[in-house]
Order: C-alpha cells, then sequence, then structure tokens
C-alpha cells in the first residue's frame, strides 16, 4: 500500500526527475501563494497517491515519477482559475484555464503513443485528484482563515508528514530486505522475471 506514496519519489532517469522538478518549481509557488503551504501539500499528496491508484489500476507496466502529483497542481489551478473567475482579470483567468488546456491535451495526447512511455492513468487521475481536493478547499486569498481552519490544516500537515515517514521506513525497510542480494530481489520481486522476458 505504501508504494501508492513512495512512488510519486521514484524516477526512471535525471531526464524523468528534471522535468517533474521544473514542472513542480513553476506552479508549486502558484499554488501556494493561492492556498497556502499546507494545502499545497494536500494537493500534491492527495493527486499523486489518486494517480499511483490509476495506474495501479489501468497499468500493467511498472511505473514511477511525481508527474501524477505535477497534474494534480494543474488541475488546482484550472479549478482555481474557473472557481474565481469573476474576481480575476481576464487575462489571468485565461491563463489558468483554457491557457492551460493545451498543455494538458498535448501531454496527454503524447501518452497514447508508445515512442515516449507516459503513464496516462497516473496524469489523468492526478489531474484529476488535484482538481476534485482544490474544488473542496477555500483560497487564502479569498478570506482569513479562522483559528479552527488553521489547527484542522496543521493537523492535517503533520498527518501527511506523519505519514511520509511511515512510507520512508517501510522503504527502507524494503530496500534492507530485497535489494542485499539477486535471491532476495527475485523473492521479492517475482514479477520482474515475467516482464524481462
Amino acid at each position: 500500500w505504501w508504494r501508492l506514496v513512495s512512488s510519486m519519489w521514484v524516477h526512471l532517469s535525471i531526464v524523468h526527475i528534471a522535468f517533474n522538478a521544473y514542472g513542480i518549481l513553476i506552479f508549486g509557488p502558484f499554488i501556494e501563494r493561492f492556498y497556502g503551504g499546507t494545502r499545497l501539500l494536500s494537493i500534491y499528496m492527495v493527486a499523486g497517491v489518486v494517480g499511483s491508484a490509476a495506474s495501479f489500476l489501468f497499468v500493467d507496466n511498472p511505473s514511477g515519477g511525481a508527474s501524477g502529483a505535477l497534474y494534480g497542481l494543474v488541475g488546482a489551478m484550472l479549478v482555481f482559475g474557473l472557481k474565481n473567475r469573476a474576481s480575476l482579470p481576464p487575462r489571468v483567468y485565461r491563463a489558468l484555464t483554457t491557457g492551460m488546456l493545451p498543455w494538458v491535451a498535448l501531454n496527454i495526447g503524447i501518452g497514447f503513443f508508445d515512442a515516449i512511455p507516459f503513464d496516462n492513468a497516473a496524469h489523468i487521475g492526478g489531474l484529476l485528484g488535484g482538481a476534485f481536493t482544490t474544488l473542496i478547499m477555500k483560497s487564502t486569498l479569498r478570506e482569513p482563515r479562522s483559528e479552527t481552519t488553521t489547527k484542522l490544516l496543521y493537523y492535517v500537515a503533520v498527518g501527511w508528514c506523519a505519514l511520509i515517514l511511515v512510507v520512508a521506513l517501510a522503504w527502507g525497510n524494503e530496500s534492507v530486505n530485497c535489494l542485499t542480494s539477486a535471491k532476495n530481489y527475485i523473492q521479492c520481486y517475482p514479477d520482474i522475471l515475467e516482464i524481462t522476458r
């Protein structure tokens, strides 16, 4: 179960992690400005888990990376633009909504070709997870947080951090048990033999 979380930090190449890191660097500060750091973490984590779950359900090949969570940030920007269209300048509204759609369509469209190994299930799952999470949140730009909301967000952040710690411990335990020898690796991951044949 914990791989639904840890897969967000497993990347398949330097180029893979560089593209995802660049996307997070571009979109992350916007979401943090709109929703604050704790809600950014919640959007990122929920989108990443939903993307991982979609990948697990619909893709047979091994998959990893932060792109599901990254698409969640894109979904958050789309929803923020739609929810606040009346109060945003028209140019900003268009940039956050219709301006993002070609990027989303192009990247998901590329995923239908076998030339580039994109995980469309993770991307679409993350996009929907981030959009839905943002749909039920209030932006910090619209009204100040109440003391109750502040406390709740603090507990959410602590909970996410605790989950990340548990996942890191489980991941470390698996690494110790499964990566110490070829025999242990095969015992832990028997499906790898089928994939490589």
